[in-house]
């Protein structure tokens, strides 16, 4: 199992190393947003593969409100204009030069673990698998 170690891995965004995570949620994830092919067969079995060559991806940050995270994220927001983003773990990295913040988070009030989500959509998002 892959586990995102806050003394080891590490989450920057526009140069700025994020940190301040929700105790006992994912501090963040990430998706490609299309398949990389589609496959269609007709009725008789013949097949055929139609590559696609969108290379967006999305990545979700989850932060506490109020905290120089919180507060970077939101300036970025404010500002609509790209940066890059880079995930690091031990075994993976993900990001792209070209991302954005579609939107301002959603919020909540809530006794324990106040959150707030960030969804940054990368337009050049890679994956890569370390060794």
């Amino acid at each position: 199992m892959i586990r995102f170690n806050v003394n080891t891995d590490s989450i920057i965004v526009d140069g700025f190393s994020l940190s301040n995570f929700v105790a006992g949620a994912d501090p963040v994830s990430w998706t490609q947003d299309q398949d990389n092919a589609q496959v269609q067969q007709d009725a008789f079995g013949n097949g055929y593969v139609l590559d696609k060559n969108h290379t967006g991806g999305t990545i979700t940050v989850r932060l506490i409100p109020g905290t120089p995270s919180f507060k970077k994220m939101m300036q970025l927001a404010g500002q609509r204009s790209t940066f890059g983003v880079m995930i690091k773990t031990s075994a993976e990295r993900v990001g792209g030069t070209e991302a954005i913040i579609v939107r301002k988070p959603n919020g909540n009030v809530t006794e324990n673990n106040p959150s707030r989500e960030f969804q940054i959509k990368v337009i050049d998002y890679q994956y890569e698998a370390q060794d």
